[in-house]
């Protein structure tokens, strides 16, 4: 049995031809219109407790690996503010203000820029987090291997 998504990826397919070959320049059949169904959206699992506890502990950043620690400051970044991923990606050192404990995004769902509280303890742990990794003010917060968003 297919998936319901696959199911509706088809019906879109068809959908869209049965519409062109209504057009009138076409005109191989009348036009009439029909609607998909919609599809039932699956909840994903949520973190169990002690599963988020095993994310959020502290890691000995003497015997850890540079891959390891910035996936625990973004971690912990996701989980204190709440911010998307590609709203997280897209975030620059310089959009990090520690004087006045706030962040800034630029690249949100609604393309609207928007300022968020800084929390003492996040602001301690991206301070280090930026002075390990010796970003500069233009460079991402959280780059890729090769420096991009």
């Amino acid at each position: 049995m297919k998936n319901q998504a696959s199911i509706n990826s088809y019906q879109r397919a068809v959908k869209a031809l049965l519409y062109f070959a209504m057009e009138e320049e076409q005109g191989y059949i009348e036009y009439f219109r029909f609607k998909l169904p919609k599809e039932d959206c699956a909840v994903g699992s949520i973190y169990t407790e002690s599963e988020i506890k095993k994310l959020l502990k502290k890691l000995n950043f003497k015997t850890c690996y540079d891959g390891e620690y910035k996936i625990w400051v973004v971690v912990n970044y996701m989980l204190e503010t709440g911010n998307r991923l590609s709203t997280v990606r897209n975030i620059k050192v310089n959009n990090v203000y520690f004087e006045k404990n706030i962040i800034m995004l630029n690249h949100t769902k609604n393309r609207d820029a928007q300022f968020i509280p800084l929390t003492n303890p996040l602001s301690k742990l991206l301070k280090k987090y930026i002075c390990d990794f010796g970003l500069k003010e233009e460079d991402f917060l959280f780059p890729t291997v090769m420096g991009k968003a």
